[in-house]
This record gives C-alpha cells, structure tokens and sequence, in this order.
C-alpha cells in the first residue's frame, strides 16, 4: 500500500466508508452477474488452489469476506478523510445524485439481497476477526437500518402503471405465442363432439414490492414462466386423452426411421400427425401431405389419426373465478393484478401473481382411433418394426 502527502494519509487499498464499500460490492457482483465478463474474476484475482470450475464464484465469496472485515475496522477510520462519519449508510432513493456528502441510490431489491450478504459475511467472520462487540452491534445496526429504509423506500413507491401494462402486454404476447403449441380448431376437422368444460391455473411466487419498483426489474421474464406452467397445464388434460383409448395398432422404431416410416403410411391430407415429446423436423414434415404438429410430453411417440377424430381446445371468456379479466379487448387470461394493485402496500413481502383461463375440451363421441408409433432413440442397427407399417388407410380410414 502507498499513501498520499495528505493529513490524515489515505491508504488506497484501505476502504474508508459504508458507501465506498457497497459500490465495490455492486462492482464485483455486476462482474459476476453479466454473462460476457466470465471468468474474469477469476482472471483478475486468481486463487490458485480452486481453479476450474465454479472458480468465479470462489473468488467473489472472498472478496465479500474481505469488504465485511473492512466494515468491521470501520470505526478506526479518521473522520476527516470523507469528512463524514465512515459508518453513513448510501440513502436509498431514486437518483444518483449525492445530498450533504452522502450517496443516494436506487432503493430495490437487488441491493437489499447485497447488504444481507455482506450482513451474512460480517457473522460468518467475526470470531476470527474478534472486534469488540460495540463495533460488530454497530456494523450489523448499519446493515438493518439500511435494509429497512430500503424496503421503505420501496414500498413509498406508488403502482406503476406503465409497469402494469408491460405485464399486461408480456402476458399477452407469450399466450399468443405458446398457443401455437397446443391442438386447436384449426388443426382439427371434427364437426361433431362432446364438450369438456375446463379451467387452466398458474401462479409464480413473486416479491410484492417488484412490482413498485420502477428503476430496476428481475433479469427472469415471469410471465414466460406463468403462461409456460399454463399451456403445460393445458397439454396434460389433452395428453391424457390418448391414455384413455387404446389402439391395437403399435409400431416401434428407431429415431433415425421417422422419415422412412410415414413415407410407408403413405399419409394424405386427411390425416394428422402429432409429436409427442418427438420433435418431427420441418425437413420431414414438408414431404408428406399430412398436417404435422409437434406437442411437449414426457413421452416419445407419435400419433396418426384422421382429422376428423382429432380432439382440439377451444378457449372460452366465463369467469367463475374471483380473477379479473386481463383486458377489455377479448382476452382469455385472467389475472390477479387488480387485487395486488388493490392491496398496495402490502406489509408481505412476497405475494403470487396468479393467471387462469378456461377452455373447452373438444372431443368425438366415439372412441378414438389412431396408429401409435414408438420412438427408440438410442442408436442401433436393429430397426424394429419399420419392415412392418403399411398403408394407414388400412386401419384410420373412415
């Protein structure tokens, strides 16, 4: 260390104040966080005994250990080299701007998390460190007193009403387009079946204050989450189905034959072909005349059957539910976003943001009838029974 001719010296690589060592700990952890500086803590501060993997993170916990042991030697630090006390807290706020020597930051969660990290750090270390226990009280009652005008400040925040509309407006774009995904009108060309009321739920755990929060939202995109937990929903209660009727026409085949096999069906544009947990690539599904659709499942089979049999979902605008609707422009979801805008602030830090939509079950009066084909897809020479398909008229046609 070297220091300057000023009276009293400042050591540069000793931290003076609370506020000089939570910027170095939103330095480290944007480094740690941003994808296209990897490893570069690892290069930066090299720690020979635990390199390799997880390396980048062996190197930020000491690094938080070492800004926790400065706070703890904070009360030696002479008042008049910040010319402020050194145990000043940044205020929580929402500018940048400094007030009377003292930083103002962005009240959110993301430093709420920090300043309990470094609170988890200071115990961890304080018995080897062996401060006197005035100045371990007087730390930790630095990190409480901030944490707490922190989520003051947060909750002070009135509803964001742009915010709100950017959730209305995820939720409706990922609806609009994870519903490609599922079997609808039309895909089918059943005229006739019978109708199976159903309502699909989902719900993310969420921090209420999130939602106040104008200057700083979660990298994790919720409403892809919520809408995907949906449209899973959804795709069980029409997977079961198939569980329900059985085929007597089974064939097994090996990944690598998918192509040559619905070559061998000979499929016109009567039929369908559903994927289930078999990703059928375009390459393939644009040689044959038969409608394909690709469905997520734990399974890996595909179905065949006539257009005419195959069961669809049909969404539904009945609210029974004490959910509102997400717009006023047709939407299907429904939401529980008035409520939580009702119930602002909340003194509960977490709350659920809940989704629902309700959708008819389209399905034909008799039993459905289809080819299952099983995909084996490990790699072998044996092919199973592709030798064995034949015509799917000879057992779906009507």
């Amino acid at each position: 260390m070297r220091f300057t001719n000023q009276l009293p010296p400042k050591y540069e690589l000793t931290l003076c104040s609370f506020t000089e060592i939570f910027d170095w700990l939103i330095h480290f952890d944007n480094l740690l966080q941003d994808a296209s500086n990897q490893f570069i803590l690892e290069v930066e501060y090299p720690f020979t005994k635990h390199g390799g993997v997880q390396a980048d993170y062996i190197a930020y916990g000491a690094i938080v250990k070492y800004l926790a042991y400065s706070m703890l030697f904070l009360d030696e630090i002479d008042y008049n080299v910040r010319y402020m006390d050194p145990m000043t807290a940044p205020l929580p706020c929402t500018s940048n701007d400094e007030e009377n020597g003292i930083k103002i930051i962005p009240a959110n969660k993301r430093y709420i998390r920090l300043a309990i990290q470094l609170k988890k750090s200071i115990n961890e270390i304080k018995t080897i460190v062996q401060r006197p226990l005035d100045v371990e009280s007087r730390v930790l009652k630095a990190l409480d007193d901030f944490i707490k005008e922190c989520n003051d400040a947060i909750k002070k925040k009135e509803w964001s009403e742009e915010k709100e509309n950017l959730i209305k407006d995820q939720l409706t774009f990922e609806f609009n387009r994870q519903v490609n995904s599922l079997i609808q009108k039309k895909d089918s060309s059943l005229s006739y079946g019978i109708e199976e009321k159903k309502t699909a739920k989902s719900k993310v755990r969420i921090d209420s204050n999130d939602i106040y929060e104008g200057d700083y939202r979660y990298s994790i995109n919720l409403e892809v989450v919520i809408i995907s937990s949906l449209i899973r929903n959804i795709q069980i209660a029409y997977n079961h189905l198939f569980l329900l009727n059985h085929t007597s026409l089974n064939y097994t085949i090996r990944y690598a034959d998918i192509e040559p096999a619905l070559k061998k069906l000979c499929l016109s544009e009567q039929y369908t072909v559903i994927g289930f947990g078999v990703e059928i690539p375009q390459s393939i599904a644009q040689k044959i005349p038969a409608n394909v659709k690709n469905i997520v499942a734990h399974n890996s089979e595909i179905l065949i059957l006539n257009r005419g049999m195959l069961p669809y979902i049909s969404f539904i605008r009945d609210n029974t539910n004490e959910l509102t609707p997400l717009d006023d422009k047709g939407s299907f979801l429904y939401t529980n976003l008035d409520k939580l805008k009702e119930g602002s602030p909340s003194s509960d830090e977490n709350s659920n943001l809940e989704v629902m939509v309700n959708y008819k079950l389209i399905v034909p009066s008799e039993i459905i009838k289809y080819i299952r084909i099983r995909v084996f897809w490990d790699i072998t020479n044996k092919t199973f029974d592709l030798d064995k398909i034949v015509n799917a008229d000879n057992y779906l046609k009507r």
